[in-house]
């Protein structure tokens, strides 16, 4: 079994944070101190995680740095400039489109995955997946309540991350890249877990001591439970990247897309989005795409 939050309340270090007005304004405990606080972005999740370092996971949207901000002053005690780390589980734009804004909040440094490096340092066509059209289960926010649609979200976007795109401006340059097995910058109680499917350069970020997965698009959820990632860039490396995952004794998975779930043991109980053998963990990373 599993519990589906969708209110995002504080629960096992998961506080809730529903809309850019509306905080729950409840003291932080102190024995989370690993603790993640979610933010609805425009299309995509992200997520503030707690330490002696504060890092932004998945800045999508300009409006998530001004959520994050309320949610450090209100929920943490502490202010936008203890986020010294801006990261992402991959480089598309609804994961990547408000970094400037976040940037711009925090002063803080771009960390990122060494498999998108292809694309920040020599340019290469950013990858997306296939789309599975004639599958009908998809990630379910619809018991969340959402922030209101905002215009100045899409005009003042970061139109990076797309498909094919080639140009890449020089103010996204990462400071430094990380590669699988690595301690997230910051939180050497966080691993980066290199998991390419969704695109080349996808990750995830693994908390052994409370089975916390933060999945980007890896892991999507929804009311069935977690469920593989409809849109796949190549199968195979997918299917190696969960069986990666399913080694993991999941407790909390906070996904891209969808609500967050809880529960013993959760990549057990995966739904496939589409007909793949979950093959063994890949021997070794995929080589990233070339020009």
């Amino acid at each position: 079994m599993f519990n589906i939050i969708f209110q995002w309340p504080i629960y096992a270090g998961i506080v809730e944070l529903v809309g850019e007005e509306n905080h729950q304004e409840q003291p932080f405990p102190a024995e989370y101190s690993n603790a993640v606080v979610p933010i609805l972005g425009f299309f995509a999740n992200a997520y503030v995680i707690n330490g002696k370092r504060l890092t932004l996971v998945d800045s999508g949207a300009p409006r998530v740095a001004h959520l994050a901000k309320a949610a450090i002053s209100k929920l943490l005690g502490r202010e936008i400039s203890a986020v010294d780390s801006i990261t992402a589980t991959h480089w598309h734009v609804d994961h990547v489109g408000g970094i400037s804004e976040a940037i711009r909040q925090t002063g803080a440094d771009l960390h990122l995955s060494a498999r998108i490096a292809y694309h920040l340092e020599n340019g290469g066509r950013i990858i997306y997946p296939r789309i599975f059209c004639n599958e009908t289960i998809m990630p379910d926010r619809s018991g969340i309540k959402k922030p209101k649609f905002r215009l100045r979200d899409l005009l003042k976007m970061d139109f990076i991350g797309l498909p094919l795109q080639r140009r890449i401006s020089p103010r996204f340059k990462a400071k430094r890249y990380f590669k699988d097995g690595e301690n997230l910058p910051g939180h050497p109680e966080w691993k980066v877990i290199e998991t390419p499917g969704h695109s080349p350069d996808s990750v995830c970020f693994w908390h052994e001591e409370t089975g916390t997965l933060i999945s980007g698009d890896t892991i999507n959820c929804g009311t069935l439970g977690p469920v593989t990632c409809r849109f796949v860039w190549n199968e195979e490396e997918y299917a190696k990247s969960i069986a990666k995952l399913k080694t993991l004794n999941v407790r909390r998975i906070l996904p891209g897309h969808g609500c967050i779930l809880e529960g013993d043991d959760l990549m057990s109980k995966i739904v496939c989005n589409f007909n793949v053998k979950i093959a063994s963990p890949a021997p070794s990373p995929m080589p990233l795409p070339v020009e």
